[in-house]
């Protein structure tokens, strides 16, 4: 299989951000160690900021089906497949709610979640060409997910 210089450099941005999403997981998990010294909320916390990007199989799926094309999810190229962008667990309402709901019950695990997804959605933010509000996912429902209006390298 011959892959374009475009699939080959959207793979490498790939893997490039997963490093710096495995080092705010870390730093995330430090945190809520440091803070609630529960070394289990930790590791959920370092768990959900390192694999929240699960919801990239809602839009695979959405665009391939059941096919398995490793080349397509890695480079990313199943957005441009669909057309859209769901990414459905990727939003900043939810730091938001989980951040009120800590205030409001003092459970430390709203705060964990909340400082998990603003590592790294964070990291997403700084490292992919989308517009300013395309962590909203009000704002991707409001534009109908297009990827034209979500992401400014489509």
């Amino acid at each position: 299989m011959i892959i374009s210089d475009k699939v080959k450099k959207d793979i490498t941005h790939v893997l490039v951000t997963e490093i710096y999403h495995f080092i705010a997981a870390i730093l995330a998990g430090v945190l809520i160690y440091l803070l609630f010294g529960q070394l289990i909320l930790s590791f959920l916390t370092f768990m959900i900021s390192f694999f929240v990007d699960i919801d990239h199989l809602f839009d695979y799926l959405f665009a391939e089906g059941f096919r398995v094309d490793i080349t397509s999810f890695f480079s990313g190229a199943f957005f441009r497949k669909w057309n859209r962008i769901v990414l459905p667990f990727h939003a900043w309402e939810y730091v938001l709610i989980l951040l009120i709901l800590f205030w409001v019950w003092g459970n430390p695990l709203f705060a964990a979640v909340a400082v998990a997804l603003f590592s790294h959605y964070s990291v997403d933010f700084i490292t992919n060409e989308v517009t300013k509000p395309a962590y909203f996912l009000l704002y991707r429902i409001g534009v109908g997910f297009d990827i034209k209006k979500i992401s400014t390298c489509f």
